[in-house]
């Protein structure tokens, strides 16, 4: 799986062409982003992308959503590597305004969007 951040999108795409995309546009008073983590987290993480980002893909039937608190939410996907697996999270803390949008598509098939 690889990165790409354009203008106000970052999409994660797959080997197997399944992309995540993830409104990164920033307007106010909000705390947004991703990160990565070897287990479903409660809380937002911090660290960098494992270096053998490349070698994940997309498992297309998991998503799971946790709504921490009222304007505080994290939506998660998970990846696979032979038997390693990895959880991308796109998370957003917001005062009740602001959210983000984002999109699981395969082939250029929506299966799942939303926005935290």
């Amino acid at each position: 799986m690889r990165e790409f951040l354009l203008g106000h999108k970052a999409n994660f795409v797959d080997a197997n062409d399944v992309l995540v995309g993830f409104d990164n546009s920033s307007n106010c008073c909000e705390s947004f982003g991703w990160f990565y983590s070897d287990t479903i987290p409660q809380q937002v993480q911090d660290g960098p992308a494992p270096s053998d980002l490349n070698t994940y893909v997309f498992d297309t039937e998991f998503f799971q959503r946790i709504d921490r608190e009222q304007d505080d939410s994290i939506v998660i996907f998970k990846l696979l590597s032979g038997n390693k697996v990895l959880y991308l999270c796109l998370h957003n803390t917001y005062d009740t305004y602001y959210s983000h949008g984002f999109q699981l598509e395969v082939g250029g098939k929506i299966l799942r969007e939303g926005s935290i």
